[in-house]
């Protein structure tokens, strides 16, 4: 456990970080004419600069002035972080277009250190998963070290949408991402269906082990296992996270008006602290792998009467959510909904919790040598763990479909396929130079 010194220290830089300054509109318009000038003709980059000369001598002044005024109330009246905080937002939440290879962004995990438990899908899910658990529930006592680059505290704001969060299309209005810090509960998803377990207790402990999730994931394959991918794809509800947001909004708002059932499984969906996926899924190499991270795979199949249906992992998805992603050999990543975290704070997650798999993986293998489980290796996730007294159980989450639902699920389905056989994935390690040379060289 973190000892007091560190207790409550996650968001202890957020009040004495510097506001992010609104460059002048000199240096916004130098900014500008060079950025511009290394596409641009002769001729091109002549009317450019008028067109710049006219707006500082006009518009510019007055918008400037603007600027400063909205900044200034957004910071008088705790609104704003920022001055483009409103306006990053909205280029996120704003569009209709579908968050799957346009929005979200996903990690390919290295292999974990244990040979035997990284190439185990069980035994990968659990201990990947409790790692999650167990940065969720640091995260929330506030004990997460933050970030810091040369010394300096960098912004932890983002960490707070890390679990527990959800991108919920509207009607008529942009998607919102609403986040519940009381978040305690996993959702599993296999062979499209989903199922979810306590993870944390009410005092934000942990209340499962790593062999209790192994037991759980146990208990849900042969629940989930039970039917056939063809009848459980025509009823995949997370396909429709794929469609275009006001399309997924119109299926959304039919489904909560068509009983209060769904609206309290779309509440444990919502509320969970992530996504956990496992999928039926085999990379034969890292390209594969990346594109199962990013959009599922495409599998279509036949019945014995002709009926094609989908079988591969592309309906196995909740992308309005940070996913866990588990393949069959073992393989893993994330897929995050991009509008709340950026990529830092992903990585964040991400190294954290293979790093405490690996350290955990050395405790066990000098456990007897040293008396002291964590004496000669100290966890890099600290968190308290009070297992439930009693067994921890899986629920299956169902929702009532209406033939709507279905029509749209087929639909959803199909769009998406067409995208997947349209894409190919390749994944480029770069190995000519990295940071050295670009740092020595100020090439940044």
């Amino acid at each position: 456990m973190a000892d007091n010194a560190t207790t409550k220290s996650t968001y202890a830089g957020q009040g004495g970080l510097p506001r992010l300054p609104i460059p002048s509109l000199e240096e916004t318009l130098e900014r500008f004419i060079n950025t511009v000038s290394t596409l641009l003709s002769s001729e091109e980059k002549d009317a450019c600069k008028k067109e710049v000369e006219n707006f500082r001598h006009n518009d510019g002044p007055k918008l400037q002035k603007l600027l400063v005024e909205y900044d200034e109330k957004g910071r008088s009246e705790g609104t704003l972080g920022s001055f483009v905080e409103e306006f990053w937002s909205d280029a996120y939440l704003a569009p209709d277009s579908s968050v799957v290879m346009n929005l979200n962004p996903f990690f390919v995990l290295e292999d974990g250190p244990d040979n035997k438990k990284s190439k185990d899908q069980s035994g990968r899910a659990a201990s990947l998963c409790f790692s999650a658990i167990k940065f969720a529930s640091s995260l929330k006592k506030e004990t997460i070290v933050p970030d810091a680059f040369r010394n300096q505290p960098l912004c932890m704001d983002q960490f707070k949408a890390l679990f527990g969060a959800s991108r919920v299309p509207k009607i008529g209005e942009r998607d919102a991402v609403e986040v519940d810090p009381e978040s305690s509960h996993v959702v599993v998803l296999q062979n499209n269906q989903m199922y979810f377990f306590q993870a944390l207790g009410p005092d934000g402990s942990v209340c499962v082990t790593e062999q209790d999730i192994c037991e759980i994931l146990a208990a849900i394959k042969t629940d989930a296992t039970k039917l056939p991918p063809d009848i459980t794809s025509r009823n995949s509800l997370g396909v429709l996270t794929t469609l275009p947001r006001k399309e997924w909004a119109a299926a959304r708002n039919l489904l909560l008006s068509t009983s209060q059932h769904n609206e309290t499984a779309f509440d444990v969906v919502d509320t969970a602290l992530f996504v956990l996926v496992i999928d039926d899924v085999k990379p034969k190499d890292i390209h594969e792998a990346a594109a199962n991270m990013l959009h599922g795979t495409y599998d279509l199949r036949s019945r014995d009467d002709l009926i094609d249906y989908q079988a591969g992992s592309c309906c196995n998805r909740w992308y309005d959510k940070l996913q866990l992603i588990i393949c069959s050999d073992g393989r893993a990543g994330i897929n995050f909904e991009h509008s709340a975290i950026d990529g830092h704070t992903a990585l964040r997650f991400v190294s954290d919790i293979f790093a405490d798999n690996v350290v955990s993986f050395a405790q066990s293998i000098t456990k007897t040598i040293y008396q002291d489980h964590d004496g000669m290796f100290p966890s890099i996730i600290q968190a308290e763990v009070r297992r439930a007294t009693d067994c921890v159980i899986p629920k299956k989450l169902t929702f009532e479909l209406p033939q709507q639902i279905l029509d749209k699920i087929y639909y959803a389905e199909t769009a998406l396929s067409d995208q997947i056989v349209a894409s190919e994935t390749y994944v480029l390690e770069f190995t000519g130079y990295g940071k050295t040379l670009i740092v020595r060289n100020k090439m940044r």
